[in-house]
């Protein structure tokens, strides 16, 4: 949406006639035969399509905000989701490596074990199978010499031998069949721990690279923000030529049928002052930066004229975006006058005559602007002063009592 381009569509009524029905402009008699106009009837109905004006373009101006705030918060949200996914991804493939590793080498270790039961066993079968043909042996000297005592003791002996080898041949045997068995368990873990570890693996590769396009995207905004940075700089300083071309115009500027203000001011509108008068860090820019004015915010969306005065200057300008100049003539020997800056649009027009208190546009962040809000500034001859003593303690419009 282009707000200024909307913001020129506004009725020609709303611009030239707001203020120019104001207060300070009775509405003649009608003729005769006929009603005369009621000028407060007039006024108010100028005050309601006033705001709903106001509420219109800051709702819409507030929409555009609130998408790239949006737009903004989303980008650091996938940056931290990514980094999060990245660590967790690489903590999992750490966990299942460690796991894979720890499987795979009691795998190995059962193998060897399992390998050298089964050497046993074959070394264990080959001894009972010499201790049996020994035993048959002496079978048959025994039966030769008739059962002579030697032969008898010697049978003996080798009997006790072949048990003893007949036992550790059963106990080897099951050691292997029980090696087996394990070997398949962590043959079965090794191969899921495997499976586990490349889909780890390829979420890594996936986190990495999600984390890569994310820094990447950083970059390039960090690129996008640091040139945006310069070229704003560069319209910071044209502003500030601009501001100084405005303050010597002001000091000559002139109007026969100026109005008089009073020197008393309406604060120029509800918001609380969320920026002071002076040097301040600049948000959009990162840099100190003279800030010629008070911020005030949203409050009730109006905008007020803080003292009675006459339309010196209605327009666009890059820095203060659409904005309203009121002189208010000369107060104690200076002349003063009011800058109202970042309106979504002009309401007023030069020359029309305003009333302290009155609606004269709404809040808006046109220009160099982080969000909705009125500069308010001061103009002494021209030069802008701090207004907080101007409207410290300067009721709110609909108290002013005009």
């Amino acid at each position: 949406m282009n707000v200024r381009r909307s913001l020129a569509s506004v009725p020609a009524a709303l611009a030239a006639g707001v203020l120019a029905l104001g207060v300070l402009a009775a509405a003649p008699a009608a003729a005769a035969g006929t009603e005369p106009d009621d000028p407060e009837r007039d006024v108010d109905e100028l005050t309601e399509t006033v705001r709903n004006f106001a509420e219109e373009q800051l709702d819409a101006h507030a929409d555009e905000v609130r998408v790239a705030l949006d737009a903004l918060d989303g980008a650091k949200e996938q940056l931290d989701a990514a980094e999060l996914r990245e660590a967790a991804a690489r903590e999992a493939e750490g966990a299942a490596r460690a796991a894979a590793e720890q499987a795979t080498g009691a795998l190995d270790a059962t193998l060897l074990a399992e390998q050298e039961a089964t050497r046993a066993v074959t070394a264990l079968t080959a001894r009972v199978d010499r201790t049996r043909e020994r035993l048959g042996t002496v079978a048959r000297t025994a039966y030769q010499s008739g059962f002579g005592w030697s032969a008898l003791r010697a049978g003996d002996d080798t009997m006790q031998e072949y048990s003893t080898q007949l036992a550790e041949l059963e106990a080897a045997q099951v050691r292997v069949l029980s090696l087996r068995e394990v070997h398949r368990h962590l043959a079965h873990q090794v191969a899921r721990t495997s499976e586990r570890l490349s889909a780890a693996e390829e979420e890594l590769r996936a986190a990495t690279q999600a984390l890569d396009d994310a820094e990447d995207a950083h970059a390039e905004a960090g690129a996008a923000a640091e040139l945006a940075r310069d070229e704003e700089y560069t319209r910071y300083q044209e502003f500030l030529a601009e501001s100084k071309a405005l303050e010597a115009w002001l000091a000559e500027y002139s109007i026969n049928d100026t109005l008089e203000g009073t020197g008393s001011f309406v604060r120029p509108g509800t918001g609380p002052v969320t920026s002071p008068f002076g040097p301040r860090m600049h948000p959009i820019l990162r840099y100190v930066k003279t800030h010629t004015g008070v911020d005030i915010g949203r409050g009730d969306g109006f905008i007020y004229a803080a003292d009675h005065g006459i339309v010196a200057d209605a327009r666009w300008n890059d820095g203060y975006g659409y904005m309203v100049i009121v002189d208010h003539g000369v107060i104690d020997g200076q002349q003063v006058s009011t800058l109202y800056a970042h309106q979504p649009g002009l309401s007023v027009d030069v020359g029309d005559k305003v009333a302290k208190g009155q609606p004269i546009g709404s809040v808006g962040s046109t220009g160099l602007s982080t969000g909705p809000h009125l500069h308010f500034e001061v103009r002494i001859g021209g030069r802008p002063v701090n207004p907080w003593p101007w409207i410290s303690s300067a009721p709110m419009p609909d108290e002013a009592g005009q």
